[in-house]
């Protein structure tokens, strides 16, 4: 099938929809990585929170 629609002309077309459809697993991949590091440096912020209440605390 693939091979059909490269040699009846239609390479730029092909290869158009596969580049669409790689950008948009591209895309969704980076949205995911995004809110990854945001749950991350949420927790990384909570743990220092906690640490300085801790530290307050030993310091009484």
């Amino acid at each position: 099938m693939q091979r059909d629609a490269l040699e009846n002309g239609n390479k730029d077309t092909t290869w158009s929809e596969c580049a669409e459809a790689f950008q948009v697993v591209i895309d969704q991949m980076r949205a995911q990585t995004e809110e990854q590091q945001q749950r991350l440096q949420k927790t990384i912020d909570m743990f220092k929170e906690r640490q300085r209440e801790l530290q307050e605390l030993m310091d009484k």
